[in-house]
């Protein structure tokens, strides 16, 4: 099934609060999700366990659109956090947001974490998404980002060592560094940067230097907006083919790859 830009090129014209549009993401932490409906924002959090995370996703979205009068077909597009992040996290949310696409007919767009992140610094200027990943290592991704419009990529996604994240920004002045992962490496950023590294901040946008800072806008909410950019734009995919952003295989891919599962799983593999 092939999407456009037509659906908003002609039936959320006629409204006057622009086109709707639903925004879930799943990669760490509770669920949370956004709708936006011309100029109103509203913010829904799922609560419970990874495991029981699935049930509370759907219920909290149908409170979320009730309390808004919206039905699921009056939602023009969604928007989900394809990662990186955790795997079944992601897996979750993708499927949610594929199963209510095909549903309502409507298009979906994917947004990054470390996208999501960048923009959620609030800053203009190069900003380095650091975030959290496994065995101590961070997914980091250089931007350029401007006062409107989405983050633009500088660097490709990548798992490294934190160290390795940080290098990435040496030959510059200026940058924010943002995320989870920039928070726990505070002290590597000052001794890389040096007289660079002006501090953190927070509760406001980072002014010049070396900044270290977590999102000022949370993660949904920038998820929602670049989003929606996209889908004006006519940037759509079919929820039968978007695919998460993982940067590196799984554990269980990683272990099937060396030989270490079992001959079942190996053979069902192969037949994938």
């Amino acid at each position: 099934m092939a999407y456009s830009n037509a659906h908003s090129n002609n039936e959320t014209s006629d409204r006057a609060g622009g086109p709707a549009l639903l925004a879930l993401d799943t990669s760490s932490g509770p669920a949370s999700m956004v709708l936006l409906r011309g100029g109103d924002s509203r913010i829904g959090r799922a609560s419970g366990s990874e495991e029981q995370r699935s049930d509370a996703i759907l219920s909290d979205l149908d409170l979320l659109l009730r309390s808004a009068g919206v039905g699921i077909k009056d939602i023009d597009a969604f928007g989900v956090c394809v990662g990186p992040g955790s795997f079944t996290g992601l897996r979750i949310g993708l499927a949610c947001v594929k199963g209510l696409a095909v549903a309502a007919g409507r298009p979906v767009i994917g947004v990054t974490s470390l996208e999501a992140v960048a923009a959620g610094a609030l800053a203009q200027g190069r900003v380095l998404s650091m975030i959290r990943a496994y065995k101590g290592e961070v997914y980091s991704q250089l931007f350029s980002v401007r006062a409107a419009g989405a983050p633009v990529p500088e660097s490709d996604p990548s798992v490294t060592s934190p160290e390795a994240a940080v290098e990435q920004a040496k030959d510059f002045e200026d940058v924010v560094f943002v995320g989870d992962g920039a928070v726990d490496s505070i002290e590597l950023i000052k001794r890389i940067g040096g007289s660079r590294f002006t501090g953190v901040a927070g509760g406001q946008a980072a002014r010049g230097g070396w900044v270290a800072s977590e999102p000022l806008a949370p993660r949904a909410v920038s998820v929602s907006e670049i989003a929606l950019e996209r889908f004006l734009r006519g940037e759509v995919e079919d929820p039968e083919t978007l695919r998460a952003c993982y940067v590196r295989p799984s554990e269980a891919e990683i272990k099937l790859s060396q030989g270490l599962l079992g001959s079942k799983i190996r053979r069902s593999a192969g037949r994938e």
